[in-house]
């Protein structure tokens, strides 16, 4: 039983063509295989991308020192 279920997925397997966008043909790798990875961004700069782009965003700020922290906390 278990060699015919076996044989089912594979055949299933073969027949089902995952469809290829073009950044699939580009990186050369199936959807959801492989990444292809070109911007790397932390938090607090894609807060400032969204902000410039009048996008609402959470309040909050970047701190150094424990002291930044605290006067960040305070306005927030």
């Amino acid at each position: 039983m278990a060699l015919a279920i076996r044989q089912l997925c594979r055949l299933a397997s073969r027949q089902v063509q995952r469809p290829r966008t073009l950044l699939s043909r580009v990186c050369g790798s199936q959807i959801g295989q492989d990444h292809c990875r070109y911007l790397s961004l932390h938090e607090y700069q894609s807060i400032q991308l969204l902000e410039d782009a009048g996008v609402l965003t959470p309040k909050g700020g970047v701190a150094e020192t424990p002291q930044q922290a605290y006067e960040i906390g305070e306005v927030i």
